[in-house]
């Protein structure tokens, strides 16, 4: 078997840094969305927060009125 050339090893040496580009983007991606998705965890928390303490405030509200009114 004949040794390989030096373009051919050179193609070689590409091709892996090309490999090891794609796998390094794909493993950035991942932290990305795995960024993204615990943002959205924090968005959900926050607007169920919201919801809950507008909720309270329309209770506390009409109890108030409800107070007043008798």
């Amino acid at each position: 078997m004949p040794p390989p050339s030096v373009a051919s090893r050179e193609v070689d040496a590409i091709d892996g840094r090309g490999d090891n580009r794609i796998e390094q983007a794909a493993n950035r991606s991942d932290r990305v969305a795995a960024k993204l998705r615990n943002a959205a965890d924090y968005l959900r928390v926050a607007a169920n927060l919201q919801s809950a303490v507008t909720r309270q405030a329309i209770f506390t509200r009409r109890g108030c009125a409800a107070e007043v009114m008798d």
